[in-house]
């Protein structure tokens, strides 16, 4: 079924987020339909967040806060990952992969749903 969905770095509306925090904030706040879905958001869902290293995962949590204006995780935005840790890794980029849940950012609880 398909519900809609955007790629992360559509939704967040700036490209590749390969730029300072401070750039992509100011990129988000030129442009008033991502800083809407930025500030008016209650849930952000992440599909194949295997694929998401910690540096974006924190680079997105950092944009959270200031967009948003709020000192707590994400800004008090919602944060729901999907996926499989033993499906395919983010892209290396000097080494080893670093998934996302490794950030200190963290904070979740665990479901693991089996089909029979």
């Amino acid at each position: 079924m398909n519900i809609g969905g955007v790629t992360l770095h559509k939704w967040a509306g700036c490209g590749l987020l390969d730029k300072p925090v401070g750039s992509l904030v100011a990129a988000v706040r030129r442009n008033k339909e991502v800083r809407n879905r930025w500030q008016t958001s209650s849930v952000l869902v992440i599909d194949e967040c295997s694929m998401l290293d910690c540096e974006l995962f924190e680079t997105l949590e950092q944009m959270a806060r200031t967009i948003r204006g709020k000192n707590e995780p994400f800004g008090g935005l919602q944060i729901v990952l999907c996926g499989d840790f033993f499906q395919l890794p983010p892209v290396k980029k000097n080494g080893r992969p670093i998934f996302c849940f490794m950030s200190e950012y963290v904070f979740f609880s665990i479901v693991f749903s089996t089909s029979n």
